[in-house]
């Protein structure tokens, strides 16, 4: 059986918040006299107390014929045969699937879109590799034409491009590498000059773009108008013209490329309480500006 959980800090302090919002809730329900009040407040309470169970078990098991998904609210178990693509997307992967009536369902892995981002650095790498792993898994018995794939030389002549060109606009001032893993590569540009941001890039049926430590990504596609986008925003990032901002438990990255264009891209930052409306946030959230690789 081949698994992906949080790690045991991120499911501790999650269940423990959870549990603590019930204790707080339980206490102002007895204190309310209001029999409309306390039948209100009863739903956040079984809402933060499932949170706090749920975080704990949440994860992604798959095995010879079917995979297992632990989700917050549910799970759920899908046979290899019904699914016919794995998003891999790291901001927001999912399964879809076909039922046995013929109905099209989609499954989120929120375990992997919210897990380890209290030690963020290691999360790109370790979900990166589940996701292509079961990817790999999945498609073994499931051949949609349907589902546009980039062959697998394609890929390796595109990371072999970003990485000459990466390596030719930091010119020192970062380690640029590539690993295999499985069907995909994984550029990868760390830079020497503390304060300045790392990028990530994987080629698998995506391209995937994850700048330093956030769980935020950009998906992009293997046509040449996103290829030079991608290029354009290694560049920026390099050049230092990218913000991060957090706030509310969900972070975004907004890259400035040639032209005054901004791109940006969000997700959660290490809370389950990320995926909760948040109006604003960007607004008062915390701003981190990020240094140029070159002093």
């Amino acid at each position: 059986m081949t698994s992906f959980r949080p790690g045991i800090l991120w499911r501790t302090v999650n269940s423990v918040a959870g549990f603590v919002c019930v204790l707080v809730g339980v206490g102002f329900f007895f204190a309310i006299k209001s029999m409309g009040w306390a039948i209100l407040l009863s739903a956040p309470i079984v809402a933060f107390a499932l949170v706090a169970v749920r975080a704990h078990v949440a994860g992604v098991a798959f095995t010879g014929d079917e995979v297992r998904v632990r989700g917050l609210l549910w799970s759920r178990t899908i046979p290899r045969r019904q699914i016919f693509d794995v998003d891999t997307s790291l901001r927001s992967p999912t399964i879809s699937w076909t039922t046995r009536t013929g109905r099209i369902m989609l499954t989120p892995l929120t375990a992997l879109s919210i897990g380890d981002a209290i030690f963020p650095e290691s999360r790109f790498p370790r979900s990166a590799a589940f996701l292509a792993k079961l990817d790999s898994w999945a498609s073994e018995e499931s051949d949609d034409s349907s589902i546009a794939t980039a062959d697998a030389e394609r890929r390796r002549r595109l990371i072999t491009e970003l990485e000459h060109q990466a390596r030719e606009w930091v010119r020192g001032t970062a380690e640029v590498g590539v690993r295999a893993d499985d069907d995909c590569s994984i550029l990868s540009v760390e830079p020497k000059r503390e304060g300045a941001a790392s990028v990530w890039v994987r080629t698998d049926t995506s391209i995937i773009m994850q700048v330093d430590d956030s769980s935020c990504s950009f998906d992009l596609e293997y046509t040449p108008s996103d290829i030079r986008l991608l290029k354009e925003m290694i560049r920026a990032v390099i050049d230092g013209r990218v913000e991060e901002v957090r706030g509310g438990g969900r972070s975004a990255i907004n890259i400035s490329i040639d032209g005054g264009a901004v791109r940006t891209a969000m997700g959660p930052q290490g809370s389950v309480f990320a995926f909760l409306p948040l109006p604003g946030w960007r607004n008062w959230g915390r701003r981190t500006a990020f240094l140029p690789y070159r002093a």
